[in-house]
């Protein structure tokens, strides 16, 4: 199992005991983006080693392009059991 599966496991178990899910979208989305347009995950890993929760104009840069990840969850409960939010948006720049 990999590490993104076992913490979607722990946070989808977090959420059935506490009610809420832990605040990881944004964590797993920007990780899921890099895959999703090829970058290995030891670069991922190396271009985020020094990042900061607040790093402004982009999340990650892979190939001279940054990128900015805007996440979303499905929103789950009784107003909103059918409606489902954008799981990922991608913005793009030029680094």
């Amino acid at each position: 199992m990999s590490l993104r599966d076992e913490l979607v496991r722990i946070a989808l178990a977090w959420q059935e005991s506490y009610g809420v899910a832990p605040a990881i979208t944004s964590a797993l989305s920007e990780y899921d983006a890099a895959i999703l347009i090829g970058m290995p995950e030891p670069e991922y890993c190396l271009a985020c080693a020094n990042a900061t929760a607040v790093r402004k104009g982009f999340d990650f840069a892979w190939r001279g392009v940054r990128y900015q990840v805007k996440a979303n969850r499905r929103a789950v409960g009784q107003d909103h059991s059918s409606r489902s939010l954008p799981k990922r948006r991608i913005m793009i720049g030029i680094n």
